[in-house]
């Protein structure tokens, strides 16, 4: 009985013909056919190759090679604790900063917005007002519900009040005066300087006065402390705590015409 082969073996020989046992013409024929599917091959193989490169020379003109720059950033004298997430960039021999940190430290409202393409989206630097409303120069107003307001974090005259975001603050007076640290950041606009605690929130604002301790008396009534400050400074201070929060109106002295209100929240 005649025995059925397999096609895997019909196809092995056939692959293995002996090119001496054909026919001159006949080899020739089969030697062009794999010649012509080598070539064919080869000519796919190089288009692929030719196309992939000529992605990838698209595609790395968006990217450039920059370089960590490790320098200190220094703005109005003031050396700055950039954040882990932003630091300084060296490119093609300039620097480059991260422009939110370095505009808000400037008083610049720094603004993202997204289009539908990249074209169309846009980075917004806006520095409204330059600190010249007179409205936040203005003292604040003494009277009998001053200290009630306090213990909501308000100074009655001033519209920023404690726990004030610096964004905020930003957008409501604009570029502040002077930018500095003593302890901690602050921005000053006027007769008013607002500290700033570690999340960027107004914590501690200062305000000139032009009040004798006399006269903060007689609007105030009785201090919760009367007397010259404990704070290592030599300045006569009244003391008055609304809820959480505390007013402490100082002076040179005790005749003095002139002096300076704190508020603070100590938390």
């Amino acid at each position: 009985m005649a025995m059925e082969q397999k096609p895997g073996k019909e196809r092995y020989r056939k692959r293995n013909i002996d090119l001496k046992a054909m026919r001159p013409a006949d080899s020739e024929a089969l030697v062009r056919g794999r010649i012509d599917v080598r070539k064919r091959m080869f000519t796919l193989g190089l288009t692929i190759g030719i196309a992939l490169t000529g992605t990838t020379a698209v595609f790395a003109a968006d990217f450039v090679k920059a370089y960590l720059y490790p320098v200190k950033l220094v703005i109005n004298g003031q050396a700055q604790n950039m954040p882990p997430s932003s630091g300084v960039l060296n490119y093609n021999n300039q620097a480059y900063v991260p422009l939110r940190f370095v505009g808000e430290k400037l008083g610049v409202k720094v603004g993202y917005e997204e289009g539908v393409k990249v074209e169309d989206t846009a980075i917004t630097l806006d520095t409204p007002n330059q600190g010249k409303d007179p409205e936040r120069l203005h003292p604040p107003v003494l009277d009998q519900d001053f200290i009630a307001e306090a213990s909501k974090g308000k100074l009655k005259g001033i519209e920023i009040e404690l726990n004030t975001s610096k964004r905020e603050l930003l957008k409501k007076w604009g570029v502040p005066d002077e930018i500095g640290e003593v302890h901690s950041e602050f921005y000053r606009y006027g007769n008013v300087t607002l500290y700033f605690s570690a999340d960027d929130v107004v914590h501690v604002i200062d305000v000139k006065l032009d009040l004798a301790p006399a006269q903060v008396r007689t609007v105030m009534g009785k201090a919760d402390y009367d007397g010259i400050s404990e704070g290592g400074y030599e300045e006569y201070m009244l003391g008055y705590k609304a809820g959480i929060n505390y007013l402490y109106f100082t002076f040179q002295e005790e005749n003095s015409t002139s002096g300076k209100l704190r508020f603070k929240n100590p938390m």
